[in-house]
């Protein structure tokens, strides 16, 4: 399986996970942070742009309940933007949650 494999099928458990009737605010997010990387993955231009606003909402804006499922979320995303060359893995915005 590729990266980018692996990545579509870690995007895709999230919104099966949490994209459902009666989902809370924070699972909406998920699921919809989730489609929006997934459709990243199938894009043939994808830009920086974009994966920079994934990166400013997973790690640097506040969320207040998305418990294990958000922080899986951000070690998964991050994990394949770094992989994949998107992100340094110094980049000081996926630390940010860390240190509040």
């Amino acid at each position: 399986m590729t990266p980018r494999d692996k990545a579509r099928r870690e995007a895709m458990g999230f919104i099966a996970a949490y994209d459902r009737p009666g989902a809370g605010d924070d699972e909406q997010r998920i699921a919809r942070i989730a489609r929006t990387w997934h459709s990243l993955l199938g894009m043939r231009n994808a830009t920086q742009g974009i994966v920079d606003n994934l990166v400013e909402e997973l790690f640097t804006s506040a969320h207040t309940d998305g418990g294990c499922g958000w922080e899986d979320l951000q070690r998964k995303f991050a994990f394949w933007a770094v992989a994949e060359a998107w992100l340094d893995p110094d980049d000081q915005r996926l630390h940010q949650h860390r240190n509040a």
